[in-house]
């Protein structure tokens, strides 16, 4: 595979993402963990519990999908200004008490809402 096929579903991610983007402000990621409840914007497609966290130096996060509490840590995406966050397989946008989680691997965007806090 070449480098440049490797590399496209992460920029198809982040271009996703970033065609939702309205005017840009930053939108800070809470130390303490917010869960939401994320459903798939094309309405086809199980939904999917999202935990999401600052990371210890409070410069990206950490994303927990599903009951399995599998872990993503999503650096700050170059030129986002703190909107955007990413790794190879999940990209995370905050828009205040909403998000929106793109799965680049399955190429899936989903719609996040809060469910009422943080964690338990």
């Amino acid at each position: 595979m070449s480098r440049l096929a490797s590399t496209a579903p992460l920029g198809l991610g982040i271009l996703l993402l970033a065609g939702c983007a309205q005017q840009a402000t930053s939108q800070p990621i809470p130390a303490e963990p917010r869960t939401y409840v994320c459903k798939p914007t094309e309405g086809r497609g199980a939904e999917q519990h999202v935990t999401v966290r600052a990371d210890e130096a409070g410069t990206g996060v950490l994303l927990s999908i599903g009951t399995k509490g599998e872990g993503h840590t999503l650096a700050t995406v170059t030129g986002s200004n703190g909107q955007v966050y990413a790794d190879a397989v999940y990209a995370w946008r905050p828009d205040g008490a909403a998000g929106v989680l793109t799965d680049i691997k399955n190429i899936r965007t989903y719609n996040c809402a809060g469910d009422g806090g943080p964690a338990k």
